[in-house]
């Protein structure tokens, strides 16, 4: 859990610091290069507006803040002593004409309205013509349809994961044997010697390449054979790229939101409060304010307990170089560029995805797609809803069937279990001297309709209870076209005059449908028989077996259905 972020002020500097006094953003506003009186009413309106919000997020309502100065700059008000009346207005008319997409505008113009309506009730001073408040929308694009991975693609990810992960372990453990002197070759020995002598700094790290570019030139040239200093690097610390495949496969076994992962603790690792051969992962969700958790099994090599633990032990070395707010973080690591110790950002992680996926040829993902393939394939592998709950931590079990898996994701299942038991429910009523005498009825008048019989050659267990939508218990169901989604429908599979009657509704429907076309009447086709012709070409009529198909269609004509209008 992150420490509350404190706000203190140098002049019109805003710092954000932790609890523990660290650094963790600023935001000048005097040399914001607006007029001395705007930047001192967005600078008092800023934490009021946003900072209640997180760290992420008032990061965010700064880049939204800098867009805005951007405007004004370049319609020539960065001078203005004032807030004109359509200040609003013009910077969404600015917003309209830049190339930004349809949401990042809108997420700029609500942070800004919000800012200047604040200015607008407690420095009406800076509004001496008023203010317009008539909100802008921007029309955002549609959401596109994102295919997750499958349970099989995902494994496919956690193998190339492990793959890599062995790799980044090797490579650490060659550089501490090289820097030991164990075991070396002749180039490994050139790679000592550069070694020893870029670990000369009073920080820890290499020393920097301004202080060994003039007095040190001959390293430079040795670093010509045993490579970059950033291969070397990598050989004595985890970088940001090494954090990669830990985090992704830790976040795909635990199916866990992307940022609170990120942020994992490095001592989140619990015994399991019943069974000796589970330990649990624990973190905390800000958005939810409560601790999740996931079992693993002990065992297993690669469960995210132990790539925890694994990852925890590259990264003890650099550990007490992290500032305090990275301290306790498990996913920190070290770069030759920045030289400082803490978790990569968000859009480093999102940057090494897209390099991950072109590297090894996957289909495209995103992290939080990770939880929807997880929740999926434990509803699956468990056959209910309530295992996809618990590995999401979600409370209500509405949640999880809302946004991540629903009964759909195991309709060929159910379709299976109810066929099975509707043929065990109609072979039950055959062994019946009533049913008999029905059936022999029916065939000799097939083209008659009993009580229990639709239009389309569906059976109703019971046309009066009530069981349809809009339908009333104890009256005759009147929505004889809905059959085919009703939950009382039987469909009888294995009788050569029940499926003649669902192919003679077939016929029927597919005439109907292209006088519809004739007659301009398309539309009402759709609403009203649409749905059921759908059902009987991809859902019922392929199920039946090609015997019954064929001896079926020879009885079609005995079957009329009333016309469809």
């Amino acid at each position: 859990m992150r420490s509350p972020i404190v706000h203190t002020w140098a002049g019109l500097r805003l710092i954000l610091v932790s609890e523990t006094e660290t650094t963790l953003s600023s935001f000048d506003f005097l040399n914001l290069g607006l007029h001395p009186s705007i930047s001192e009413s967005l600078a008092r309106c800023f934490i009021p507006v946003a900072g209640h919000t997180s760290l992420e997020s008032q990061r965010q309502s700064w880049r939204s803040l800098k867009k805005f100065v951007k405007h004004r700059i370049e319609v020539g008000k960065a001078n203005d002593a004032y807030f004109d009346k359509a200040a609003l207005q013009d910077f969404a008319s600015w917003l309209e004409d830049s190339n930004l997409a349809g949401s990042t505008s809108q997420s700029h113009y609500n942070f800004i309205e919000r800012a200047i309506k604040w200015c607008f009730r407690n420095i009406p001073e800076e509004f001496p013509m008023g203010l317009c408040l008539k909100s802008a929308r921007f029309k955002r694009e549609m959401p596109k349809i994102r295919s997750v991975l499958t349970g099989e693609e995902q494994k496919k990810v956690l193998s190339i994961c492990y793959s890599e992960i062995k790799k980044i372990e090797e490579l650490l453990m060659k550089g501490q044997r090289i820097l030991n002197g164990e075991a070396l070759d002749e180039s490994e020995k050139m790679q000592k010697k550069v070694l020893h002598q870029l670990l000369c700094s009073e920080d820890g790290f290499f020393i920097r390449q301004r202080d060994w570019r003039g007095q040190r030139a001959h390293i430079g040239r040795a670093l010509a054979q045993v490579g970059s200093i950033a291969d070397l690097w990598s050989m004595i610390w985890p970088t940001p790229k090494s954090v990669f495949p830990f985090y992704l496969a830790i976040q795909i076994q635990t199916s866990g939101n992307p940022m609170s992962i990120a942020e994992l603790s490095v001592d989140c690792i619990r015994d399991h409060p019943i069974r000796e051969d589970l330990e649990r992962l624990v973190w905390y969700k800000p958005r939810s304010h409560a601790e999740q958790k996931v079992d693993f099994p002990k065992r297993f090599e690669n469960s995210a307990p132990n790539l925890v633990r694994r990852y925890a032990e590259l990264s003890a070395g650099i550990r007490n170089r992290a500032t305090s707010s990275y301290k306790n973080d498990l996913f920190i690591c070290s770069s030759p560029k920045t030289r400082k110790v803490r978790v990569p950002s968000v859009q480093s992680f999102h940057n090494f995805l897209k390099e991950f996926i072109d590297k090894h040829e996957l289909r495209d993902f995103d992290f939080k797609d990770n939880r929807i393939t997880g929740a999926k394939s434990h509803h699956l592998m468990a056959r209910k809803m309530e295992a996809a709950r618990i590995l999401l931590n979600h409370k209500r079990l509405m949640t999880t069937q809302g946004s991540y898996t629903s009964l759909e994701d195991r309709a060929s299942e159910h379709a299976e279990v109810i066929r099975k038991f509707q043929g065990m429910l109609i072979a039950e009523s055959r062994a019946f001297g009533t049913a008999l005498s029905v059936r022999t009825q029916l065939k000799k008048t097939p083209s008659s309709c009993d009580s229990s019989s639709s239009v389309f050659g569906f059976k109703c267990k019971d046309p009066f209870a009530g069981i349809a939508p809009a339908s009333a218990k104890g009256k005759m169901c009147l929505n004889f076209t809905g059959c085919s989604t009703c939950p009382g429908a039987i469909i009888v599979l294995d009788d050569i005059d029940n499926v003649a009657h669902l192919l003679a509704a077939r016929k029927a429907l597919l005439e109907t449908k292209a006088q519809s076309v004739r007659s301009g009447w398309l539309n009402r086709f759709v609403s009203l028989y649409a749905p059921t012709l759908e059902i009987l070409e991809k859902e019922i009529l392929p199920a039946i077996h090609p015997d019954i198909y064929i001896l079926a269609e020879k009885r079609i004509s005995l079957f009329a259905i009333p016309v469809l209008e």
